[in-house]
């Protein structure tokens, strides 16, 4: 059904303005213009606590930190193509734990292409692939033998989600956009059997995929906001048909204080709501420091 509405709706725009200005316009501009844009940063941050007869309290800390992202963006008459992959992985031993272990592992896939209209709107149609490369556990130490409890929490595609979506999106240049979805959907998955058996995420118990239909929004912001600062953001929810009362929402954040060309502090934070995984808002941060490399080729 989606595909069909698909199909009828995306010509739309120029049934409706072909006997207009408009279309001519944008013919004369974007014909001669079809190539790639790519790019992307990387940066390297560590973080290291050391402590020896401290009486206040805390943990030992050792963290390595790695986020990534590259893109590659085509513009082609009144079409561009945006695609973009994100990484961040962290491998990090606190306190009286045995092993490094990874506590933050995830990737990110989005894919849209948008059909330019006027007045800086445009269709969008859209798909956003997310999960993670490998187990990640929660670990408690047993005070009578000392040894680590290690519970399995997530998995590669256990969670993974698919958000396919269509809708119209407004943008300020390369600076802000906001997307509106009527057409959206969540498709959650499970391989890992156990996580699957335990009914995690959402899942029912025993099944390895969740499908959801709804609508949602979609707003994403990139601006300096003086010399060296920059600040990234990227908000979505997601509404379901059959309870629009109950939305999930994501906000990604990502303040960065570059130092030189090499060097940069971040300040990142994630916050979630999801119901079907825990009934709480899910919040987290991390300040660092260390190596950033912005390229494009």
């Amino acid at each position: 059904m989606r595909v069909l509405i698909f199909i009828i709706l995306f010509p739309l725009p120029e049934l409706l303005f072909a006997q207009g200005g408009m279309i001519d316009s944008i013919r004369t501009k974007y014909d001669t213009i079809s190539y790639w844009v790519k790019g992307g940063n990387a940066a390297i941050t560590f973080q290291q606590v050391g402590l020896k007869n401290w009486n206040a309290g805390g943990n030992e800390l050792l963290a390595f930190n790695l986020n990534f992202r590259g893109f590659a963006n085509k513009e082609m008459e009144r079409y561009i193509w945006f695609n973009q992959f994100d990484v961040a992985y962290s491998l990090s031993r606190q306190g009286d734990q045995k092993k490094i272990r990874a506590n933050k592992d995830n990737w990110k896939i989005t894919s849209r292409l948008n059909r330019k209209l006027e007045n800086n709107w445009s269709l969008v149609v859209g798909l956003m692939i997310q999960s993670q490369f490998s187990a990640l556990y929660k670990v408690s130490i047993d005070k009578d033998t000392d040894k680590e409890i290690t519970t399995l929490t997530s998995n590669f595609l256990s969670p993974g989600y698919l958000w396919p979506s269509f809708g119209f999106m407004y943008a300020v240049e390369d600076k802000f956009n906001v997307s509106f979805l009527p057409l959206t959907g969540k498709f959650t998955i499970m391989l890992d059997d156990s996580l699957s058996n335990a009914g995690a995420f959402g899942v029912k118990k025993g099944q390895h995929f969740r499908p959801e239909n709804g609508f949602g929004i979609d707003a994403n912001m990139k601006i300096d906001v003086m010399k060296n600062i920059s600040l990234e953001s990227e908000f979505y929810t997601f509404t379901r048909y059959d309870d629009i009362f109950m939305t999930d929402v994501r906000w990604d954040f990502l303040l960065r204080f570059k130092v030189n060309k090499f060097f940069s502090g971040f300040f990142l934070s994630n916050l979630i709501y999801d119901k079907d995984v825990v009934d709480k808002i899910q919040f987290r941060y991390s300040i660092n420091m260390g190596l950033a490399y912005d390229f494009n080729f």
